[in-house]
């Protein structure tokens, strides 16, 4: 049975794949503050690290700062050599003329980990990276924005395209977008 790491995976666009990787014979492995395994924290960092080891998907969905682009980075170092995915989820629901520079990193972070993904697949690697940049999606997180949101089933469809690909698609970035 093939093995997914997953973080951030107990509610929102986590559950939804970690549901959708279950629906497809993965066993899933999450990571997640409401799971006890809180990615702040070293010793559970350990055990993600650990656990990746085994698995054949990683998916860095929690967003915890500059931690994600840390765990990407730490991830593709332990599968360089080794043919595995790695999907990050970014965004492309704030655009620039919407960040408050001074005080939300959001953006900062979702772009240092854009940069970071783009440099990997630069390289030579059988690890495939893809990033997965989402406009605003109708989870509950969302549901306070005044906007078109992407719908689960839309969503999943996108995630399954990423999963089930063949070997030798690499499908590098995929943006879904929100209608105006």
């Amino acid at each position: 049975m093939p093995k997914a790491i997953i973080t951030g995976d107990t509610k929102g666009v986590g559950l939804w794949m970690r549901e959708e990787l279950i629906n497809c014979g993965y066993q899933v492995i999450g990571f997640s503050r409401t799971s006890n395994r809180d990615l702040t924290e070293k010793k559970n960092q350990k055990d993600l690290y650990k656990a990746c080891t085994q698995a054949d998907i990683f998916i860095n969905n929690a967003h915890l700062g500059f931690l994600q682009t840390e765990f990407l980075t730490s991830v593709f170092e332990l599968w360089k050599n080794e043919s595995k995915l790695i999907i990050c989820l970014g965004t492309d629901s704030f655009p620039p003329h919407t960040w408050k520079l001074v005080h939300d990193q959001y953006p900062v972070e979702k772009m240092a980990l854009a940069a970071t993904i783009h440099n990997l697949q630069s390289l030579t690697s059988p690890c495939k990276i893809s990033l997965l940049s989402l406009g605003m999606l109708g989870t509950e997180n969302c549901a306070s924005f005044n906007q078109k949101k992407i719908s689960k089933s839309n969503f999943l469809e996108v995630f399954r395209l990423l999963i089930t690909s063949p070997k030798e698609l690499y499908i590098k970035q995929i943006t879904i977008g929100n209608e105006n």
